[in-house]
C-alpha cells in the first residue's frame, strides 16, 4: 500500500489542489502524469525522492525543501526511510485535475 492514511484535503477547487499526503515506509506512489497541472511538493517529515522520468532525475528533499514537476511528466513520490512514515504537501494547479 502506497499511501498510509487518506490524505488531509486542505483546499480542492475547479483549478487548485492542496493536499498532505502520509507515505508509509519504503511506499511509494504509482507512476502518474497530469494532463493540466503542476506539482509543487514540499517535504514536511521524514524523507522523500521525488522520480521523474524524461529527463530521468532522482530529487531527494528533506523536511521544508521544494520541488515542482512540470505539466505531463511522469513521476513518483517515494518514501526513502525504511522505518518511519514520512509526509508531503503537495499543491496541484493551475488546471483541472
Amino acid at each position: 500500500m502506497a499511501i498510509m492514511s487518506k490524505p488531509d484535503t486542505l483546499i480542492d477547487t475547479d483549478n487548485v489542489r492542496v493536499r498532505i499526503m502520509t507515505l508509509a515506509p519504503c511506499a511509494k506512489t504509482a507512476l502518474h502524469r497530469h494532463t493540466e497541472v503542476h506539482d509543487h511538493m514540499v517535504c514536511l517529515t521524514g524523507e522523500i525522492s521525488v522520480h521523474r522520468l524524461d529527463p530521468e532525475a532522482l530529487i531527494h528533499l528533506l523536511p521544508g525543501e521544494l520541488c515542482s514537476i512540470e505539466v505531463g511528466c511522469v513521476h513518483d513520490v517515494i518514501n526513502r526511510s525504511d522505518a518511519q512514515p514520512a509526509r508531503y504537501l503537495i499543491i496541484q494547479g493551475v488546471g483541472r485535475y
